[in-house]
């Protein structure tokens, strides 16, 4: 066959080497694909026509069997050796990107990480010595921060500048630095600007140099300089690899600068949580948390306060065994709200507290969950003077006279016609009035003006018989002009055969201001709270920053689903909290898995799918007015049950977790991952409706179809 010309058709193998090789087994044509019919017929009528045989072909003919196939031999032996010096050379890159990588993952600072780099580049990438220079942003220089290899005392020598004007700065190093790309320098003895380190570069016997940046909060922050002893080592192949090796160095940092935030954040969590408690403590309304079998978990000082005993005391103590809990009728409450899980407040008179004590109180029960138990948070506020005042006024008309003339607390008046026809001493203190001074004035002149029409029709309501008793609050106006907070509390009497107004009215000035105090404090430790979600959405955020916004995008429109659906408000803000924490638990993986761009393998999917269960673990010690960690841990199971983690279905997974698992899946399907570009919110809609009533539900999904297609809902841009 030697002795026919034949043509070499390929696709593949169109390189110089390649065609070397084609030519030395006696190739008469190489044709590279593509290649049209009327170039093949060229060639094969060149091949055909008499006499036509390349001079390499020619050479072959005349050669004998033996010596023919020597030859070949030699040529193919030849190629082998060269390929498998390529496939050396590219193993030992490959083994460079992986001990960079390995060291990227075991390391946790700059400097355990730099002196690793310099020894695999030496040991793997077979340069003489390496090292890292390093950027001094507070003084612009830069310095020699870790080595390996043998330098012969150049790296102590060299001295780089990041200024362009001086010579120093024009070699590898200061070229690399200031411009954020690679230098690579195959003649380095004979560069120009390497003049100002020749003579130490000869003793070391440095040929070859190659800077590769660095990056730190997307500022070039240092360079790897790798030095090698032959001219020209600095191959092609081997350009890619090191670009790759120094972006893995880039990519630690930022780990190391995000682990160091994710510290500091970690303390700013704990200094937010230090202050809630103090706020809960230093509040000057009782606070007392119980579990439904009723223990007392948590109880403050304002508590303790009110009923007369200590802190230590309320948490010993079971509401169901406590005798004035039955007495009072607080047990009856407590019961009516675990029935109907709704919060439910009264006034409660206590004769006789644990501790002795002969109170009233304002009392709110408010149901919870928490750690899958039910709880109840009871808020106190010691109502006792009111309550006596209003007792004072039921005393018999007898005592009324002497009683009220002496009492100091409440003003006590009577009204004929809206005028006052007669008042205590207390009623003219507090409007400022000398004794007697009030008397003939009208109830108008002694109320704000925009507080009058109400007033006036509660009292012409009192008069008419359609209610028995008065009870409002209004603004007064004292004799020097001044506005007081004023309780008025009447009933309906007769003098002189004519209806009156018989009331007292208290000051409540000061009581106010004090329940606004604690309203704000109240309003302070819903914002802390928000806060420490927000801080902890960050930290998740910063672990996984290819899917930031994923969390607080799920939580806006689990809401908006939320309020589709009749929500209240306080079920909205546990909606919220819970979208912002769903995937907290992912903060536990790494980090290169959560933005790995291409398919993950079975192990790396088992990791990522075990966040749900991480974020319950970290949530369900937390005490929240909604079940947020099971919210976590059930968002990405199915009414079918194919979900995970426990493969719950249908009514057995939470309503909650339901809405949470369509708004994840809307929000992940329209956003872009690292493995895909965004698929859009048409494909999003058209996955949920696919799967509505088998694996999402069907009230949920018409929902959030509803919201996008009717009401125009877009995701936000955050």
């Amino acid at each position: 066959m030697r002795h026919v010309p034949f043509a070499f058709v390929t696709e593949d193998y169109g390189g110089p080497h390649s065609e070397q090789l084609a030519q030395d087994v006696g190739v008469a044509r190489i044709l590279l694909k593509p290649f049209t019919t009327e170039q093949l017929q060229s060639v094969v009528e060149e091949l055909l026509s008499v006499g036509y045989l390349p001079d390499a072909t020619q050479q072959l003919l005349r050669l004998d069997s033996e010596a023919f196939h020597r030859r070949h031999a030699s040529v193919v032996a030849s190629q082998l050796e060269r390929k498998v010096a390529e496939l050396e050379r590219l193993a030992g890159l490959y083994k460079v990107l992986f001990q960079t990588t390995r060291a990227i993952t075991r390391l946790t600072s700059p400097g355990e990480l730099f002196p690793v780099i310099c020894r695999i580049a030496v040991e793997h990438g077979h340069v003489q010595f390496a090292a890292i220079f390093r950027i001094d942003q507070d003084r612009r220089n830069v310095t020699v921060v870790a080595r390996h290899g043998e330098d012969a005392g150049y790296l102590d020598e060299v001295r780089v500048s990041l200024d362009e004007a001086d010579a120093i700065g024009r070699g590898p190093a200061g070229r690399a630095l200031r411009s954020g790309t690679p230098v690579v320098n195959n003649d380095f003895l004979n560069d120009s600007t390497a003049t100002p380190w020749r003579a130490a570069a000869r003793r070391a016997g440095i040929g070859a140099v190659a800077a590769y940046p660095f990056y730190e909060s997307g500022a070039v922050s240092g360079a790897l300089l790798l030095y090698a002893s032959a001219p020209g080592f600095f191959t092609a192949e081997m350009l890619p690899t090191l670009s790759e090796m120094a972006a893995e160095v880039s990519f630690a940092l930022e780990h190391f600068a995000q682990e160091e935030e994710r510290i500091r954040e970690g303390k700013a969590i704990e200094d937010a949580l230090d202050y809630n408690a103090l706020l809960i403590t230093s509040s000057p309304v009782g606070l007392i948390t119980y579990k439904a079998s009723g223990e007392v978990v948590s109880a403050n000082e304002a508590a303790a306060k009110l009923v007369g005993g200590t802190v230590e005391q309320l948490k010993a103590q079971n509401f169901r065994k406590t005798e004035s809990w039955k007495q009072s009728g607080l047990l009856n409450i407590a019961e009516r709200v675990l029935a109907t899980n709704s919060s439910m407040e009264d006034d409660v008179h206590i004769r006789s507290t644990t501790y002795g004590k002969d109170i009233w109180v304002t009392g709110r029960l408010v149901p919870f969950e928490y750690k899958s138990e039910r709880h109840l948070l009871g808020i106190y506020s010691d109502i006792t003077e009111r309550v006596n005042a209003r007792e004072a006024l039921e005393e018999s008309e007898g005592r009324f006279r002497a009683l009220v003339e002496q009492q100091p607390l409440v003003g006590i008046f009577l009204i004929d016609d809206g005028k006052v026809l007669y008042q205590n001493p207390r009623a003219d203190e507090i409007f400022g009035y000398e004794p007697g001074q009030l008397v003939g004035r009208t109830m108008e002149s002694l109320t704000v003006a925009e507080d009058w029409p109400a007033a006036q029709r509660e009292i012409r309501r009192v008069l008419a018989g359609e209610i028995l008793a008065l009870t409002l609050e209004v603004r007064g106006l004292r004799k020097d002009g001044q506005e007081l907070q004023i309780s008025v509390h009447g009933a309906l009497g007769r003098s002189s055969g004519r209806p009156i107004i018989i009331g007292v009215l208290q000051d409540v000035t000061k009581l106010r201001r004090a329940e606004r105090e604690a309203e704000r404090h109240f309003a302070q430790l819903e914002s802390a709270f928000m806060h420490t979600v927000e801080v902890a959405t960050t930290l998740s955020e910063m672990r996984d920053p290819y899917t930031a916004g994923h969390e607080r995008r799920v939580a806006e429109l689990v809401v908006a689903i939320g309020v589709d659906l009749g929500f209240d408000e306080p079920a909205q803000k546990g909606l919220r909290v819970a979208g912002l924490l769903h995937d907290i638990g992912k903060i536990g993986i790494p980090a290169e898995i959560c933005s790995k761009p291409g398919r993950l393998n079975a192990l790396e999917l088992e990791l990522i799918r075990r966040h749900a269960q991480a974020s319950y673990d970290i949530l369900k010690d937390v005490e929240f007015p909604t079940p947020v960690a099971q919210i976590a841990l059930q968002h990405h199971e199915r009414m079918d049950g194919s979900g995970y983690p426990q493969g719950l279905k249908g009514e057995a997974i939470l309503f909650e977790a339901r809405l949470m698992a369509v708004a994840d899946v809307v929000e992940a399907m329209a956003s872009h991952r690292p493995y895909r570009a965004g698929l859009g919110i048409d494909k999003a809609l058209e996955e949920i409706e696919r799967g509505r009533g088998s694996a999402y539900d069907a009230v949920v999904v018409d929902a959030c179809l509803r919201l996008f297609r009717e009401k125009g809902y877009q995701l936000p841009h955050l």
